[in-house]
């Protein structure tokens, strides 16, 4: 009995091993019989994903005997658990495969669809974006891309707007892709408690231009950058308001502005709907979104308490005025980079070298700004100003009143301490002093 136990228990590894060899001589078949197309290029050489596929089930091999190893061993080493756990690996490991071949010759497809149109790809990502204290969540949908394909928008979790209207979210992909050309989107205002849906051509030759076009940033060094812009956001705003911007390293533009629909899911589909998309559907679900802290901040939910929702609040922050900024730095000072980012959600960086050729320009109301500068002594300072909503609108409508093709100056004046920044809305000899309610931060930049 001593002898015999090792001699069947090396048989038993014998029949894992043989069961190993045929799962990968079927996964190696139903390769070759596949038809896959497209190629890996490497350093010097490159393959067939036909080829690297099989090299990878070759591979796989000895993870797959270990595997069915333990499983035997944890189930007792019996030929039926063995069976067991052959069949199970050989049929994932195939599913996986036809899975994964049938994803690379869609994607080969497409980027031969898209070579053959002349299109050019660019790599981004897609997020999602909300208002502050007005969640939203994609339920289904995303961006149609020229010549075929889809960037999703859903499973992208809730956009809460914690960061600002406009500012980036969660993105999924950044492979090289095709511009949208098409918006289709159904999304839950958890605010309103309501779906909306929109289904309309977006401006792809305005993206394509921007893209082509690029945009250029200041690194650590002080060397300017130029590289292309990489997101593509979409905001939705309560009343089925959608905007899309593109983002690059310091700069965001607006494509456009477009309406979405109520819309009803129907019963049926919630029905057959499984966990999590389920969850929209539960008012519970939709309650604790709205009296989440992380989500929604405390502040935000007592200031909005039995408010009514400021429908059309967001359409006001698109309009622009001609407006450029101007500095007064006391004691022969002088400007360093200025950025700022409007309500609108744009962002805007006019570098020193810029700046100061800087004209007119059809810009937004800005929210926040920050610029730099040195004293005399080459001592370097920053500031920040966050702006009171309600003081600025109102400056900018009553100096705008009469004629809104205006060219106004934003004065930013710097004190002699260089520790504090006034600020000032001048058109001819109309001044405005835009300074109670603002948040303004003024630091010194060590060396």
């Amino acid at each position: 009995m001593v002898t015999k136990e090792p001699k069947k228990e090396k048989s038993f590894y014998y029949k894992i091993l043989l069961a190993v060899l045929t799962i990968g001589f079927l996964n190696i078949a139903y390769l070759l019989y596949r038809d896959m197309s497209g190629s890996i290029s490497f350093y010097y050489f490159s393959l067939t994903e036909k080829t690297i596929c099989i090299i990878l089930s070759l591979i796989a091999m000895p993870i797959m005997y270990a595997l069915i190893a333990i499983a035997a061993l944890l189930l007792k080493k019996t030929n039926r658990n063995l069976y067991i756990c052959s069949a199970v690996l050989s049929l994932s490991s195939l599913i996986y495969i036809h899975a994964n071949t049938t994803y690379a010759n869609y994607s080969y497809q497409q980027e031969k669809r898209i070579e053959a149109m002349n299109l050019e790809l660019f790599e981004w990502e897609e997020n999602n974006n909300a208002p502050l204290g007005y969640p939203v969540e994609v339920y289904r949908g995303g961006l149609e891309l020229k010549g075929g394909g889809y960037a999703g928008l859903s499973h992208h979790g809730t956009s809460s707007g914690k960061h600002g209207w406009g500012a980036l979210g969660a993105g999924m992909s950044s492979r090289g892709k095709a511009l949208p050309e098409r918006l289709h989107v159904t999304w839950l205002s958890y605010a309103e408690d309501t779906f909306y849906t929109i289904d309309c051509p977006v401006d792809y030759d305005k993206m394509l231009r921007l893209f082509k076009e690029g945009c250029d940033w200041k690194g650590a060094s002080g060397k300017i950058r130029h590289e292309t812009y990489d997101t593509i956001i979409v905001g939705y705003a309560p009343g089925g308001v959608v905007v899309i911007w593109v983002y690059g390293q310091g700069t965001q533009v607006e494509i456009g502005r477009y309406k979405g629909k109520k819309t009803v899911i129907s019963e049926e589909e919630i029905r057959s709907l499984e966990y999590p998309d389920k969850l929209f559907f539960q008012q519970s679900y939709r309650d604790k979104k709205m009296n989440n802290p992380g989500i929604v901040p405390p502040e935000v939910q007592k200031a909005n308490k039995n408010k009514p929702i400021p429908y059309g609040l967001w359409d006001t922050y698109r309009e622009k005025y001609s407006w450029k900024p101007t500095f007064l730095i006391q004691n022969e000072g002088e400007i360093g980079d200025f950025q700022f980012t409007g309500f609108n959600g744009e962002r805007e960086d006019l570098f020193h070298e810029r700046l100061i050729n800087d004209d007119y320009k059809k810009r937004a109301i800005p929210k926040t700004l920050a610029f730099d500068w040195k004293d005399k002594k080459g001592e370097q300072y920053s500031g920040y100003i966050k702006f009171d909503e309600k003081l600025i609108f109102d400056a900018f409508k009553e100096i705008y009143k009469e004629n809104k093709e205006l060219q106004a100056e934003i004065e930013f004046r710097v004190n002699i301490p260089n520790d504090f920044i006034t600020v000032t809305l001048k058109v001819n000899n109309n001044n405005i002093m835009i300074n109670i309610g603002n948040v303004v931060e003024v630091f010194k930049v060590r060396k």
